[in-house]
Order: C-alpha cells, then structure tokens, then sequence
C-alpha cells in the first residue's frame, strides 16, 4: 500500500471540515492520490470539494488531473490552480480547456517517454518534474534539459522532485510559485 494509505475510494467529509478551520493561509493539495475527474469519483464529491475551495479563498488550493479538459465543467474558484499530469504518449491528447481561468501547471511525473513540451506556453505558471517511483525509473537527462530550456522561455519556476537526485549532476531546481 503506497504511502500506508487505504487505496478505498471515499469522501471523507471530516477530512474537508479541517480546510475550514484552518486560520493560517495554506496550500491545500487536493486528491492527492485519486483522479479527481474519473468516472468511479461521484460528481457529488467533486461538487462538495470545490465549494469548499471556493468557501476558503483565504488558502490556495492545487489540484491535478491527467484529464484536464474537465476542469471546464466545473465552477473552480479563483484561489485553486489546476494541474494537468503528462506521464508519456498517452498523455499528448490531453490540454487544458481555454476557457479556464485558472492558474496552470503542468507535472511531468512520471517522466518516462518524450516531454510534450508543447503544451508550455505563457499560460503555464509552474513545472514539476519527477521520475518515476515504483519500480524506479530514471528520465533521460536530456528530456529534464528541454524541459528547464522551455520553463527558462516562458519564465516558469520549476520543482524538481528529490527522486531526480541520482541522475541530475546540477543542484536540483526546487521553486514554488508565488
């Protein structure tokens, strides 16, 4: 069982009640571990998450999907960023619909196959970059190099995950975005 977690699909209406009471202003990453937009996720519990969001503008919230386009079927607050993961060839049929307003960012996790570096554009406000974990598998070193080329283009801050630290020969690039 990754990170000792119950792998069971719930919505564990306790969990989202703490967003609420929470005083300081947080990053708040939501669905880390399930995809958000897939057809076994009732859109009862996507409709309760993002009102919470948009019910706490005073935290910024991350959300991440290898199915993107969704995020145009759903009001998402002003104070959530919207993630799309591309983790290889299947992923090059997926963008972010134009019509979301939200700030972007893009998760090259697992990079295992040829970076789609055209999905960056000015659009895009941040970049994770990570290999893959289990089993392990290194990303070619030139793939993180077009990657940080096209991310030094466009301005974007980049995080490179700590498992890049066995194939990276530089000092691993760890910004966040404001």
């Amino acid at each position: 069982m990754r990170f000792k977690l119950d792998p069971t699909i719930r919505f564990d209406g306790k969990e989202l009640e703490q967003i609420y009471k929470l005083k300081k202003p947080s990053r708040i990453f939501m669905c880390s571990t399930h995809e958000i937009f897939g057809n076994w996720i009732p859109d009862e519990w996507r409709l309760k998450i993002f009102q919470a969001a948009e019910d706490n503008p005073q935290h910024t919230f991350l959300f991440l999907s290898k199915i993107p386009l969704r995020y145009v079927l759903y009001r998402i607050s002003h104070n959530c960023w919207v993630g799309m993961t591309m983790a290889g060839k299947e992923s090059f049929e997926y963008n972010f619909h134009p019509a979301v307003p939200n700030k972007k960012f893009i998760s090259f996790e697992p990079l295992n196959d040829i970076p789609y570096i055209w999905k960056i554009d000015e659009s895009i406000k941040h970049i994770i970059i990570g290999a893959q974990t289990q089993p392990y598998k290194a990303p070619k070193e030139e793939w993180i190099e077009l990657i940080l080329d096209t991310a030094d283009r466009y301005n974007i801050p980049v995080f490179m995950k700590d498992n890049l630290k066995t194939i990276w020969r530089h000092k691993l690039i760890q910004e966040l975005p404001e």
